[in-house]
């Protein structure tokens, strides 16, 4: 296999591989052109030139990632959305929990209810512990969106709690 894989890298100069971190970058961060970086990270010769050519294939693959969700936040912008009704009153569903939400809880479900107000697509990642009790401002939303007949989506497995509270209304 590495004989194999030292015939293709010895005749990398006949393939075309494009660039695609700016030559500028490349001298400020000390990093190789596409096709050395390729090279050295199978045959190197020393340590730093192995460090050198993972550091370059990691950084190009870090602006691939960036560069499409860049393109991909600017196309969800350009798209419009379903902007819910402000008098929408989600206080029944709060009063009907078994406990209190904490107030992070209620900032982030603050700001889900304003993203939602607006007539665009939300997409939103909310982090916390096992048990911290996201599902319940996922299910508020989708409480909000059944209002006006649009289903939600919950990733959570462990939402009996929430749906017997939403029952309710």
């Amino acid at each position: 296999m590495r004989k194999t894989i030292k015939e293709v890298l010895d005749n990398l100069e006949d393939i075309e591989i494009i660039d695609i971190i700016p030559d500028k970058i490349k001298k400020e961060r000390n990093l190789y052109d596409i096709k050395e970086a390729i090279y050295n990270i199978h045959f190197p010769k020393t340590d730093e030139e192995r460090i050198k050519a993972r550091e370059t294939l990691c950084y190009e693959e870090l602006l691939k990632v960036q560069t499409a969700l860049l393109y991909i936040k600017g196309e969800t912008k350009r798209e419009k959305g379903i902007a819910f009704d402000k008098n929408v009153e989600l206080n029944v569903v709060l009063d009907s929990l078994p406990f209190k939400l904490t107030g992070a809880q209620l900032r982030t479900l603050e700001e889900l209810e304003l993203d939602l107000e607006k007539n665009l697509i939300t997409e939103r990642l909310i982090q916390g512990d096992v048990g911290s009790r996201k599902n319940y401002n996922n299910n508020t939303c989708s409480v909000q969106g059944s209002k006006i007949r649009i289903s939600g989506s919950s990733n959570g497995t462990n939402c009996n709690t929430c749906r017997s509270a939403f029952r309710k209304l």
